[in-house]
């Protein structure tokens, strides 16, 4: 019988392709673990007039689309910022809401543990931050991010009025308004 012999050169070339696999598979095991820990971090939205759940980092592409944070059916006055905070209702469960003033209406008291996922929605803000200088960003909840904790100065006299409008720049903004006092032009509701 012949013995089969396997020079050195094909022998290291089928380690490192042994190593290269074990360690994707130990990768994809790490992302499959992140995102089945995330699933929990679910948030009920309007779509097209009806309520869903969907993960907390889709809602800012739900919104860029039309999507609205709640259906009308909310009994507080909420501002339609996405700023989502988690936190515990009064029966112990834990859910994770659109932002804080929905989650204080639906019952939580706090503390409010915010998940730092913003929408793209230009609504420009300016606050001072922690190192006393003062920065403009694209929304009060990617300022927080950035570690202001306010006040804010909202930089266009427009209300809070979530009208999504699509401007001839690619932008998003929150409303006709807020797209005008910043220079948007041929700006279309977004539906």
């Amino acid at each position: 019988m012949s013995e089969t012999r396997v020079p050195d050169r094909c022998r290291r070339a089928l380690s490192s392709v042994l190593w290269i696999a074990v360690a994707t598979c130990v990768v994809l095991g790490l992302n499959a673990a992140t995102a089945s820990a995330d699933q929990d971090h679910k948030v009920d939205i309007c779509h097209k007039g009806n309520v869903i759940s969907v993960d907390v980092h889709a809602v800012p592409a739900h919104l860029d689309h039309g999507d609205l944070l709640s259906c009308g059916d909310v009994p507080c006055a909420c501002s339609s910022e996405f700023d989502p905070v988690s936190c515990t209702l009064p029966d112990g469960s834990t859910k994770v809401f659109a932002n804080e003033c929905l989650a204080r209406c639906a019952g939580c008291t706090g503390p409010f543990d915010r998940l730092a996922i913003c929408s793209n929605i230009y609504n420009p803000v300016t606050c001072t931050l922690p190192d006393g200088s003062t920065q403009t960003f694209a929304n009060a909840c990617q300022a927080r991010n950035a570690g202001c904790t306010g006040p804010f100065n909202v930089l266009c006299p427009c209300g809070q009025i979530y009208a999504p409008v699509r401007c001839n720049d690619g932008r998003v903004y929150v409303n006709a308004c807020v797209a005008a006092c910043n220079g948007g032009i041929g700006c279309e509701p977004i539906n």
